[in-house]
């Protein structure tokens, strides 16, 4: 058989190496239900901790083949889509984990490399009123159980807008159990009519989750929508322009999917809003304008009038970045990120690095941030950041106001940890999810939590690690994010092992892997 042998993209900048030192791979795209060959697959090689260069992408022949040569040496991830199939990394047990880390040597070729792509499931249905007519407009979305910023919750799959005749068709989803929602954006001066999940609960707990097979269609979820006792909020905002918009959000919702919220904007010089339909309950209120202000809000069976928000001052953030030591880093490829300590959907705010390492970020409503630098090279990681001669890394950038001079320190000597994964038959484990795990005392840092995917050959790597105490772990499969929840962790605390890692140390650790099987999702 004759293969399509496209012209690799090469993946980072200065001098290439010679040909002798390049490598390849070579592999072939199935059906990962009938087995069969699937041509017009692109498949994509990106590298793994680099800043630089684009991913080189090819395209399956007629018998699903595949080859990519010239490839500077280094470490790799694969992956390959279609239409009509859900995406997949090479060596993942399902679309939203990681798959193997491709390793390739010097000079080396590495054949033999099957991706089985999954068939995608559909999800189909109509939404009408309780006289049996279509609703137009309607955000139909679906929900599945993750894990964000530490805790277990409903996060968002897919979504889709119901037709004229009230239908909708959502598609693209990988094989699993959904809950499925659909949501009326009530507009002032009409009926209201509250978010119902299938088939017909005002909320999950007595919802039915759909059952979605690799490349089912599931037909007749539908869904009928009736006016409820909904109240009215009314309101000022004084000094905010016509247009800003003003959202409800339930109390303790981290992602953004659209079940629940109310949105309105300010129609008025003097800063009126109203808010139409909203269902009694605890929410957050989010003004947006050029920042993102919030503050609780308790809504009872009645209508609330005559509530003015003040919104407070604008906090700015000015600082510099300088690196400890000896490293040597262009500093303006870093970004200053500030996540909020309380996470919420209102957008995280960030600002480039400038090269000489002075950075500034303006209107930030007072809050608690955590502060994060992303772009770093391998091997560095955030060593201080000072606010007024006080490290904030622990305990939160918190700011009220005014202006803040914030100082922060990289280092090149962070620590390493490496090793091999082994599975129950003491083989090289394959797409193995590594992960260091803080000390209790520094698990509000975020950032301080490093994943990694075994290769080929079982091998792992972690760089840039703050020096601390760490417990580390192997998992044959695992929720993206689960590691971050204490109760998710809890029943394998005896299955890791204790780590100190030291500034710029390096740490061996051969890891036994949890079975999928020992895994509660």
């Amino acid at each position: 058989m004759k293969r399509f042998l496209p012209v690799a993209v090469c993946l980072c900048c200065g001098l290439a190496p010679a040909q002798d030192d390049r490598a390849a791979i070579e592999g072939q795209v199935l059906n990962g239900v009938t087995g069969e060959p699937l041509k017009k697959t692109a498949v994509t090689l990106q590298t793994i901790g680099s800043t630089r260069g684009q991913p080189t992408v090819t395209v399956t022949d007629a018998g699903g083949q595949f080859a990519i040569q010239d490839i500077d040496p280094g470490r790799y991830v694969l992956s390959a889509e279609r239409n009509g199939f859900v995406r997949q990394s090479y060596g993942s047990r399902s679309s939203n984990r990681p798959g193997t880390t491709l390793t390739l040597e010097r000079g080396k070729r590495v054949t033999d490399i099957v991706i089985k792509l999954m068939p995608q499931g559909v999800i189909t249905g109509r939404i009408v009123d309780e006289d049996n007519d279509p609703i137009f407009n309607v955000t139909v979305q679906t929900l599945r159980y993750g894990y964000t910023q530490g805790k277990r919750q409903l996060v968002p799959a897919s979504a889709e807008q119901s037709n004229d005749l009230g239908e909708y068709r959502i598609h693209g989803l990988p094989a699993g159990k959904y809950y499925v929602i659909a949501t009326v954006r009530n507009r002032p001066g009409e009926e209201s009519y509250p978010s119902v999940y299938y088939p017909g609960a005002s909320d999950p707990t007595t919802a039915i989750q759909v059952d979605v097979a690799a490349g089912s269609e599931v037909r007749g979820i539908d869904m009928t929508l009736s006016r409820a006792h909904t109240v009215r909020v009314r309101g000022k905002i004084p000094d905010l322009p016509r247009g800003t918009g003003v959202r409800l959000i339930p109390r303790g919702s981290m992602v953004s999917f659209m079940g629940g919220w109310q949105m309105a904007q300010i129609t008025s010089q003097e800063g009126d809003f109203e808010l139409r339909g909203v269902t009694p309950g605890s929410y957050m209120m989010v003004v947006d304008f050029q920042r993102s202000f919030r503050q609780p809000l308790e809504v009872g069976k009645a209508d609330i009038d005559g509530i003015t928000i003040a919104i407070p001052p604008a906090a700015n953030i000015e600082g510099q970045i300088r690196v400890d030591g000896q490293g040597d880093i262009n500093l303006g490829i870093l970004s200053l990120q500030l996540p909020l300590r309380d996470p919420m959907p209102v957008g995280t705010p960030a600002s480039p690095v400038k090269p000489d390492g002075s950075f500034g970020i303006e209107n930030l409503a007072p809050d608690t941030y955590d502060v994060n630098v992303s772009g770093l090279p391998a091997g560095y990681y955030l060593k201080s950041a000072s606010l007024s001669g006080q490290d904030v890394l622990d305990s939160g950038l918190t700011i009220a106001g005014g202006t803040a001079k914030l100082e922060l320190v990289v280092s090149p000597a962070g620590g390493q940890v490496e090793g091999a994964v082994v599975d129950a038959k003491q083989q090289p484990a394959q797409a193995a999810t590594v992960v260091l795990i803080p000390e209790v005392a520094r698990q509000s840092r975020r950032s301080l939590f490093k994943t990694a995917s075994t290769d080929q050959n079982g091998h792992y790597s972690i760089q840039g690690i703050a020096p601390g105490d760490y417990a580390i772990y192997a998992f044959e499969d695992l929720p993206p994010g689960a590691f971050q929840d204490p109760d998710f962790m809890k029943p394998f605390e005896r299955s890791g092992q204790s780590l100190t890692l030291r500034e710029g140390g390096h740490e061996s650790s051969q890891l036994q892997q949890i079975p999928a099987d020992e895994i509660q999702f």
